[in-house]
């Protein structure tokens, strides 16, 4: 486990807190994009490991996971974003519909 999460009550991305850093990706536009150091610039140093999603455009945002290396994709039950286990390969991504928007990341880790 290369990232071991942190029990703390401190912010995101200072030290000690469970968040290890906020990934913002401005704009980001509409399009399929699976968790990838390619698609998500410094997502890479936190990979494998658990990240919330957040969408500042909820409505455009959905997270999908595949158990098949991509060939189908589940939504989980809300837009906006969410928890999700990214391990680098076609596992989760990203779904962007009807305009860009801006998209947080906050690493978690590993338990």
């Amino acid at each position: 486990m290369p990232n071991v999460m942190p029990i703390s009550g401190t912010a995101a991305g200072t030290a000690g807190s469970a968040y290890l850093t906020k990934l913002t990706y401005a704009s980001k536009g509409t399009g399929n994009y699976v968790f990838t150091e390619a698609n998500f610039a410094g997502l890479g140093a936190y990979i494998p490991g658990w990240v919330l999603v957040i969408g500042a455009t909820p409505a455009n945002v959905t997270v999908s996971v595949s158990n098949d290396n991509g060939s189908t994709w589940v939504a989980l039950g809300n837009t906006g974003g969410g928890w999700v286990y990214v391990d680098g390969v076609s596992t989760a991504r990203l779904n962007i519909a009807t305009g860009a928007t801006t998209i947080y990341i906050f690493p978690m880790g590993n338990f």
